[in-house]
């Protein structure tokens, strides 16, 4: 029985104007891709609008969707060798990219995973529609301090990923999923003896492109005091250009204490708060020990062009922290402002080495520009290795079934006697 595939444009039924076989999507274990079509109309009675949803489905009830998102890129061309029709090639994002656009400047201090995603769907996406019920409660216990600062959501998430080994994923009808690999079957396996694939399409390839069992997390945040800062005691001054309409002001490091706010040269009221106690009135500003920047209380949106100047002791030591040593994977690099964490896998260096008659060491440097604090590097160094201290075995082959689809996340039995496979992987 073949699958039905309908196509609904801003909510409204477009199958029959789209180009057949012009559809083409991917989806992964990280998400669904970009999808781009083509259509074409002898008389235009609609034009497709950047922004409007675009979804796949079969259009039942309940209805199962393939692919939904918004359309990002229109472009309007006549067909080939026609006067008569009208083409419109469109470009479409999933709607993973809402948390691609959304920006998260926050400190979690140790709470689940669960507690972590709950507070940035309550406070930053609200209005986006996401559900959060695919997301393991309460989850892990991230003991570590998280500090993001204005960083696409979908990059702290990438980083719960790491630190957890979850995996998050925004399906079509917006509900976000945050859990470990799922144990579903795919609907039918690979083997000898069926007939569901193309033999011809068969490829196993193994690679060391991402493999690595020495991993360096570098922040260039940590910053404390002025550069060359050998300890807490110093203060650091940021001077802001304030454009219309502003209400919040970034810092360059983690604010510890607060000194001064002026605005051209004037000083103005603060008051230092903890999270969820934010007062209605009573100061021009308000800062939030451990966390980046000042905010807008009284003082109200600027006009635009206002020099803020904020003096203030940072969160962070370089030197002399007594997190770094001799032997620790905790390092300070010798430049200011910059940490290093480097995490090692000793037991693969070996068995690497004896493969390759040398170190056996593979490493891998990852900046973390938005992260300060050693050990969140370190965790995210760990979960680094957990992914890729092992080379990765890929295996792909064309499906010929049109009445089974295929997710990514199912697990999918291999059995090929003639290449020697016979293990279950995850799609």
């Amino acid at each position: 029985m073949a699958l039905t595939v309908k196509v609904f444009i801003a909510g409204t039924d477009r199958t029959n104007t789209i180009r057949a076989l012009s559809v083409d999507f991917s989806d992964a274990l990280d998400g669904l891709g970009p999808l781009n079509c083509v259509i074409t109309q002898a008389n235009v009675t609609f034009t497709p609008v950047i922004g409007s949803s675009f979804k796949l489905s079969d259009g039942a009830s309940p209805e199962t969707i393939y692919w939904a998102g918004q359309i990002f890129r229109v472009i309007r061309r006549y067909a080939a060798n026609s006067v008569d029709l009208i083409e419109f090639d469109i470009e479409c994002q999933p709607y993973t990219q809402i948390l691609a656009r959304r920006m998260l400047w926050k400190d979690f201090d140790g709470k689940t995973l669960y507690a972590v995603v709950n507070w940035i769907n309550t406070n930053i996406l609200t209005g986006e529609g996401i559900s959060i019920s695919g997301v393991t409660n309460p989850g892990p216990t991230i003991t570590e301090r998280l500090t993001w600062f204005l960083v696409p959501i979908s990059r702290a998430f990438d980083d719960l990923a790491a630190i957890t080994g979850y995996h998050w994923r925004l399906n079509p009808n917006k509900v976000l999923d945050f859990s470990q690999f799922s144990a579903t079957a795919a609907p039918f396996n690979i083997t000898d003896s069926q007939g569901d694939w193309k033999p011809e399409s068969l490829e196993i390839e193994e690679d060391d492109s991402d493999y690595r069992n020495r991993q360096h997390e570098v922040s260039e945040l940590a910053i404390a005091g002025t550069a060359g800062s050998t300890g807490t005691g110093d203060d650091t001054e940021d001077p802001i250009t304030a454009f219309a309409g502003q209400t919040s002001y970034p810092t360059k490091a983690i604010v510890q204490d607060m000194f001064e706010i002026t605005v051209n040269g004037v000083a103005k009221t603060f008051i230092a708060m903890e999270y969820g106690s934010i007062p209605s009135s009573g100061y021009h500003f308000y800062y939030i020990r451990g966390g980046s920047g000042f905010f807008e209380l009284d003082f109200g949106p600027a006009v635009g062009g206002e020099i803020m100047r904020c003096r203030y002791r940072a969160g962070w030591s370089m030197y002399g922290d007594g997190q770094a040593g001799a032997g620790s994977d905790l390092q300070d690099s010798g430049t200011p402002g910059v940490r290093v964490v480097t995490v090692d896998d000793t037991a693969e260096q070996t068995a690497r080495a004896v493969i390759d008659g040398g170190s056996g060491v593979y490493e891998m440097r990852e900046e973390q520009r938005v992260v300060t604090a050693a050990a969140t590097l370190k965790a995210i160094g760990e979960g680094r290795l957990r992914q890729f201290s092992l080379a990765v075995k890929k295996a792909r082959v064309v499906s010929c079934r049109n009445d089974a689809i295929l997710r990514p996340s199912q697990r999918q039995t291999w059995t090929i006697a003639a290449h020697a496979i016979n293990q279950s992987m995850w799609i």
